[in-house]
């Protein structure tokens, strides 16, 4: 399991990297518990983020990269 900073600091990565492929909208908490969700192979917490609902082309290219 990541401390709390390097989970932060593998979600500013992740941010990062999408804004080289569009503007990323999704904000570091979604893309931490997109990480957390990962890691435990239980993605049901992000079916009620933006990130999820609003925000679906984003989420899936979050998931081609991680």
């Amino acid at each position: 399991m990541l401390t709390q900073k390097e989970l932060r600091a593998m979600a500013a990565k992740l941010k990062n990297q999408m804004g080289t492929r569009r503007l990323a909208q999704a904000t570091l908490k979604e893309i931490m518990q997109l990480i957390v969700c990962k890691q435990k192979g239980d993605y049901a917490p992000m079916f009620n983020t933006r990130l999820y609902t609003k925000l679906s082309g984003e989420y899936c290219e979050y998931l081609q990269i991680i």
